[in-house]
């Protein structure tokens, strides 16, 4: 009895598959993080509340708006390894994914010392996402 071999169709978490569309969207992620940390680098400390929340949705809404992108990259390689593509995609986001993190490092370290300046947020909305990243801090 042969067993059939799993197909994934991964076209559901990107709008379109094309190589190129795809790594022109991991070049926006990084210029949208960039745009992220010319925003609020070195004015997470002035933020009340309700701006802090603005913050951690904004975050949050990054973080989703690329999801698809970055998962259809790993996803697409974990398929098969073997196609050159699919390592090139697979690189080329980790490499993004790098470049993120490093534009935004420093939203979870000013919130870290925003809240240890300013501990009445803690009864902030988006206190569970304050209090990890204070954890962390």
């Amino acid at each position: 009895m042969d067993n059939p071999e799993m197909v994934w169709d991964l076209s559901q978490l990107v709008p379109s598959v094309n190589p190129d569309l795809i790594l022109e969207q991991l070049n926006f992620m990084i210029a949208e993080a960039n745009k992220l940390r010319d925003t609020y680098h070195n004015r997470i400390k002035y933020l009340d509340g309700n701006d802090l929340l603005q913050l951690l949705e904004v975050k949050d809404a990054f973080a989703l708006n690329f999801e698809g992108v970055t998962m259809y990259c790993d996803l697409i390689y974990a398929a098969n390894s073997m196609i050159d593509l699919n390592k090139k995609l697979n690189d080329s986001v980790l490499t993004v994914l790098m470049m993120v993190s490093q534009a935004l490092a420093f939203i979870d370290l000013e919130i870290g010392n925003l809240l240890v300046e300013k501990s009445l947020l803690v009864n902030d909305p988006y206190w569970r996402s304050i209090n990890t990243i204070l954890k962390e801090f």
